[in-house]
């Protein structure tokens, strides 16, 4: 009898096979002969651990039908740029949306997908067990990296497998400054059956190092023998779990040698089951939905959470009738209803409506048209690099407007002190089409390695966030529109809104709301579970669920829900989902789902992707 054994590789941050400065490139090439090389070691699992994209297509899972071994992609900070981070991001939207299309602030008001969940298939953090042991996908934002909910979900997956050894998948590392990574530390202590914790992010290399029982692995591993990066010296990291520990390996797949970097002595459970549970999470909005990725769901519960939402600018829907403007330089402003207008396509009631006439404008004059003032509060106490569960370290302002083709118009955000002097100045141009255009645009701060770092700022380099001497000390922000451009005469329409929490934009109201009347609907059949509470959850007995079933979602309040599937399966499809059914007795995918029909209407995924990939446990 062979003794019981995963393994598994990791790497991470290719960043599209980009060049990252000073000196980090993982290149098409590299990657290649690393998962040729996976069959050789009898890897049974590959995961890549985020920023394997940015602000644009993930086309590194191209990667997918090259290897012959199951490659899993956790999602990083970089793979949030161009929808909800980062800031300073535009874009229109004159036709229908294509699903999987990168830069898309607006994918949840339109019900959609976000980009790397629509190509994967899969939630953006989940769990499996895979031979007796617990395997957990971590979500990561970029200036929030571990939001509550996230928490909540990880702490009741821990507590209800809690005799499992568990590994977690993350992509930031554990030792981060902030109330974010404070908080998850809390969580893995207290969870013995956590011993390893993987992750990347780090482009220049680390160290092993301990949480109490944690053992942290980098991707880029660096130690006393090691000093040439990964892709500089052909190598990566292997992992295997014995019962007996764990053994971090690094193999060269040049020379085929593995050598041990270190042994980590400890008692596991790999082997000692052969459960298939899984926990799928997908966070869905208001008329969203989501296929079935695993062939069949055995004993299937589905758990829906509640997933909250603030909005801080008064009455921005308009639906009081407020108008908080102020119209500056001639510009007369009014309230209009939006049933006859391009923002009626997002269910925008009403809108702000702005006439001008006369405006010498230019793009390093513009001439305001209207503002208005926001009180604020940043906080200074747990504003680390993982950023603050608690908020006070950013501000997100998502304009969306209809404005005349090819004409421009400014979002200006100004920090303003208590003494009232101007701290900062930024600002964000749309240029309208024939349709609907939004931009983004972050106001914030994060101490990184004791320095403050402010964000979002047009820079040379590109960098969004630049170096400050101290904390924000804005006690509002001055809300300006300015047309950057000479004008005879033009109509503005927009609606503003202001999260004080980082990305997954829904329209919602003033104030912190909640998943409200929600009902569900699988396949044919609807629950309807009413309201519920932030950071609840209420369950359904579904019993056993066929792949490929469609589980669409209604819902007020926050407009957002979490709905989590759970069971037990042999495989879960992954890029492309397929309709099962039973044909002798045999479970088979016959068909793709409808969702993933969609998917292929996208041609870089279709090129680049086209068809599922198995995971098998």
């Amino acid at each position: 009898m062979s003794r019981a054994v995963i393994r598994f590789a990791i790497q991470g941050d290719i960043h599209s096979y980009r060049h990252i400065p000073p000196c980090h490139k993982i290149s098409r090439s590299y990657m290649v002969k690393l998962i040729n090389d996976l069959p050789k070691v009898k890897a049974d699992i590959f995961f890549i651990l985020g920023d394997y994209a940015d602000r644009d297509y993930p086309i590194v899972m191209e990667l997918s039908k090259l290897s012959k071994v199951p490659i899993i992609y956790q999602h990083g900070d970089h793979e949030f740029f161009g929808d909800w981070t980062a800031g300073l991001c535009t874009r229109n939207y004159e036709k229908k949306v294509i699903i999987g299309e990168p830069c898309d602030p607006l994918v949840y008001m339109f019900g959609g997908v976000p980009r790397c969940e629509a190509w994967t298939g899969l939630p953006r953090f989940w769990s499996f067990i895979f031979k007796g042991v617990h395997f957990i996908i971590s979500f990561n934002g970029k200036f929030e990296v571990w939001p509550t909910y996230f928490l909540k979900w990880l702490d009741t997956v821990l507590n209800e497998h809690k005799d499992l050894t568990t590994v977690i998948l993350g992509h930031r590392p554990l030792y981060e400054d902030g109330s974010c990574a404070e908080a998850m530390r809390k969580i893995l202590k207290r969870n013995r059956q956590v011993k390893l914790y993987c992750y990347a992010h780090k482009h220049e290399g680390d160290s092993l190092r301990f949480l109490g029982e944690v053992l942290q692995v980098p991707a880029e591993l660096l130690n006393d023998f090691t000093t040439r990066r990964t892709y500089e010296g052909d190598w990566y990291v292997l992992i295997e779990i014995l019962n007996s520990g764990i053994r971090i390996l690094r193999r060269n797949f040049s020379t085929c040698e593995t050598n041990l970097v270190y042994f980590y002595k400890t008692r596991t459970t790999v082997g000692t089951e052969d459960d298939s549970h899984v926990h799928l999470p997908y966070i869905t909005p208001d008329k969203g939905s989501f296929s079935v990725p695993t062939l069949w769901l055995k004993n299937a519960k589905i758990r829906v959470w509640s997933l909250s939402k603030e909005e801080i600018l008064p009455d921005p829907l308009l639906k009081r009738g407020l108008i908080i403007w102020k119209s500056l330089n001639g510009a007369r402003i009014s309230i209009v209803k939006a049933n006859k207008l391009k923002l009626s396509l997002l269910d925008i009631h009403y809108a702000i409506k702005i006439k001008v006439k006369e405006i010498k404008g230019s793009l390093t004059n513009p001439v305001r048209i209207c503002e208005t003032t926001l009180p604020v509060k940043f906080n200074i106490e747990g504003i680390g690099e993982s950023g603050s569960t608690n908020g006070g370290a950013l501000y997100d302002f998502l304009l969306i407007a209809q404005v005349p083709t090819g004409r421009r118009l400014r979002l200006i955000v100004e920090g303003i002190t208590p003494e009232g002097n101007v701290e900062s100045r930024q600002y964000i141009d749309i240029i309208g089409c024939n349709g609907i255009s939004s931009a983004v645009l972050k106001v914030g701060h994060l101490r990184i390695n004791g320095k403050w770092h402010w964000m979002s700022f047009h820079t040379k380099s590109g960098e969004v966030m630049i170096k400050a001497k101290g904390p924000r000390k804005a006690n509002k922000l001055k809300i300006s529109l300015a047309v950057p451009e000479c004008v005879k005469e033009a109509e503005y329409f927009f609606i503003l809104l202001v999260y004080p929490h980082e990305g997954m934009y829904t329209l919602v109201d003033e104030g912190t709301n909640f998943s409200r009347k929600i009902k569900l609907k699988i396949n044919s059949k609807y629950f309807y579970l009413g309201d519920i509470k932030p950071c609840e959850f209420k369950e359904i007995e579904i019993g056993d669920l066929i792949g490929g079933s469609v589980i669409s979602v209604q819902c007020n309040g926050s407009k957002l829900v979490i709905v989590e599937l759970m069971g037990e399966t042999p495989v879960i499809f992954q890029h492309l989902v397929y309709k099962a059914k039973k044909l002798n007795e045999k479970l088979i995918g016959y068909e793709l789902s409808n969702l993933s029909k969609l998917m292929l209407k996208n041609q870089v995924f279709k090129e680049k992707v086209g068809r599922a990939s198995l995971i098998f446990f």
